[in-house]
């Protein structure tokens, strides 16, 4: 029987191996394999101290500019306080602090003197390809197991160590459908980004127009419709709740009994 819409949302990765293939593409019959993933990643350790570069352009990778706009700072090496890893080819960044959050960076072509902050742990590979383990590394089950390994004082502060990173288990298929996977969430990713952007410009075009739309001290709109030039006029909002209660009633009272029912609140 062939899976759900909701069922397949339940499934994770782990259990999407050869007893699951006709549910995937034709041609993808291999099983799964399951590899811890200091196995097919290693982390990125050259680092830099930008303040011996002080007039030198970095371009940042950090936590502000992940939730700002996902798109790296373009800073000098005078405004970065500590030591920063050097990010030299295309990477998956993975977040050490509050992991619930998911801030899976992936960065596909680094811009020139790259750096990420310490906050990161910032992984590559030559045998997964990043596009399929970016979408593993943002699943339920990858944070879960990113959750539980977690340390420290408080819950906002605890944070993944490399090492314990390094020893998660996933299974992975073979490198063709890793690809397909991967291209198919990727195309996904894009479309959700372009909705939001849409979105975001719908919520300023509304922002503006309620400000322009609607009369100022002067009696008029800035925007109106060619018909309309009339000044708007002025009233108390207890004047006009009065008149609509009586219009309420009215119309009401017009219509036979048997048609409604009168609520009394009372005030």
């Amino acid at each position: 029987m062939a899976w759900s819409a909701g069922k397949m949302k339940q499934i994770p990765w782990s259990s999407l191996s050869a007893r699951s293939c006709r549910n995937r593409r034709k041609g993808c019959n291999f099983a799964w394999e399951q590899r811890k993933l200091g196995d097919v990643c290693e982390p990125i350790t050259d680092s830099i101290d930008t303040q011996k570069y002080p007039n030198e352009v970095f371009a940042e990778y950090s936590m502000p500019a992940f939730d700002a706009s996902m798109k790296p700072d373009i800073v000098l090496g005078s405004s970065m306080n500590s030591v920063r890893k050097i990010i030299t080819r295309p990477c998956l960044l993975v977040n050490k602090l509050n992991v619930r959050k998911k801030r899976i960076w992936y960065v596909k072509k680094p811009n020139k003197n790259a750096v990420c902050s310490a906050e990161f742990i910032p992984l590559y590979s030559d045998t997964v390809d990043l596009t399929f383990l970016n979408q593993v590394a943002k699943s339920e089950t990858f944070t879960r197991y990113l959750e539980n390994h977690s340390s420290g004082s408080s819950n906002s502060q605890k944070r993944i160590t490399p090492r314990s990173l390094m020893l998660s288990k996933l299974h992975i298929p073979t490198i063709e459908e890793q690809k397909l996977i991967g291209k198919i969430f990727e195309s996904l990713d894009h479309t959700i980004t372009l909705h939001e952007e849409k979105k975001r410009q719908l919520e300023r075009l509304k922002s503006a127009l309620l400000k322009k739309m609607f009369a100022d001290k002067s009696g008029y709109p800035v925007v109106r419709f060619k018909e309309f030039c009339d000044e708007w006029q002025g009233t108390k909002l207890m004047l006009i709740s009065q008149d609509f209660t009586t219009q309420c009633l009215k119309s009401l009272l017009l219509r036979p009994f048997s048609k409604f029912k009168i609520i009394f609140f009372e005030l």
